[in-house]
């Protein structure tokens, strides 16, 4: 995976789940990952989940200011709204005739 030209979208709302953040890729790609290491983990692999979000880079990655645990994605001909702790989007957008950017 390649992390050139990475969004990265923290949560500053929850103490409780202050270490954790999403990183969108250039290639298209979310990770969601906790920058602490959990007790008794040797293998330092702080990656929750990975997905394929987009085919494209991703243009934006925010968190909403009404929701701490929605957060929107926009890259190539969509945009989508996810759900943190879900793998798949709450709402994705019809296909746009051009790139979306922002």
């Amino acid at each position: 995976m390649d992390f050139g030209g990475a969004r990265l979208c923290f949560n500053y709302s929850s103490p409780e789940r202050g270490s954790l953040f999403f990183l969108a890729s250039s290639d298209g790609e979310v990770a969601y990952a906790d920058y602490v290491k959990p007790e008794h983990d040797d293998a330092g692999d702080h990656t929750k989940y990975m997905l394929q979000a987009h085919v494209a880079p991703i243009v934006a990655l925010e968190r909403s200011p009404f929701f701490d645990d929605i957060i929107l994605t926009v890259g190539d001909w969509s945009f989508q709204i996810w759900r943190e702790g879900h793998q798949t989007p709450l709402f994705t957008s019809g296909c746009a005739n051009d790139y979306y950017t922002c």
